[in-house]
């Protein structure tokens, strides 16, 4: 449990990922159990490590294509057509230098979940797709317990400034756990862009009129895990001096 604010920001995580990278290069891709891991947090490491090299392939092949695309010649006349030749040259040293970046294993991206919910399920970890310019509102509809919330989870794929007014969009309800409850009350907003989540499980629960909502459940990923990735990585640095 997270008895601190524990909102495991991208840059934490690329540190994370990146411990992974190292550690799956290794002859064991299994990571070595912590002592003080769980059973099942030992899973999430190892599941971890497979999602953070599938995000790594996925984005370098992505470079790859941009890069490609740059390589074509630019068609057409005018002023747009003569400034996008103009840039041409440069665009394609930005992006052959960022191809770079991508390939050394210290740097690597966290993962993803699908941008559509309707693809998720359980078992899959990652932070929200922010590769659209988005604006994603989390809204508390109910504190359950000290680390328990009901969130409303409002997406847009318009301009920021399209929300919240007409709330255009999508919107779900999901279980949160593992995020501290302390000075947290109903209708409050909370930053949950880039946390990076845990889908672990579905659950119902009752709604107003009797009814019932089925929902996942999303774990905020605990700082121990992070902390055995570390372990992890300088484990694997340890090995290759040898």
């Amino acid at each position: 449990m997270c008895t601190s604010r524990t909102t495991l920001r991208a840059g934490a995580l690329i540190l994370a990922c990146s411990t992974f990278a190292a550690s799956a290069q290794q002859p064991t891709s299994r990571p070595l159990k912590q002592p003080s891991l769980t059973d099942e947090q030992q899973r999430l490491v190892e599941k971890l490590v497979q999602a953070c090299a599938e995000e790594r392939r996925r984005v370098i092949q992505e470079q790859k294509g941009l890069i490609a695309e740059l390589a074509k010649p630019v068609r057409g006349s005018g002023k747009e057509a003569a400034e996008a030749r103009r840039q041409q040259p440069a665009k394609k040293r930005a992006a052959k230098e960022r191809l770079k970046e991508l390939q050394d294993q210290r740097k690597l991206f966290p993962p993803t979940l699908p941008r559509k919910t309707e693809e998720w399920r359980v078992g899959m970890v990652g932070i929200l797709d922010r590769s659209k310019p988005i604006a994603d509102i989390w809204r508390v509809d109910q504190v359950l317990s000290s680390d328990e919330l009901l969130v409303h989870f409002h997406w847009n794929s318009g301009p920021l400034f399209n929300l919240p007014a007409g709330m255009s969009g999508e919107s779900q309800t999901f279980w949160l756990k593992g995020h501290p409850t302390e000075g947290v009350v109903s209708g409050q907003k909370i930053d949950m862009n880039d946390v990076l989540l845990h889908i672990r499980e579905t659950k119902t629960y009752p709604t107003a009129g009797g009814g019932s909502n089925t929902t996942f459940v999303l774990e905020v990923v605990d700082p121990v895990v992070i902390r055995a990735v570390e372990t992890a990585l300088q484990s694997a640095r340890t090995k290759e001096k040898e």
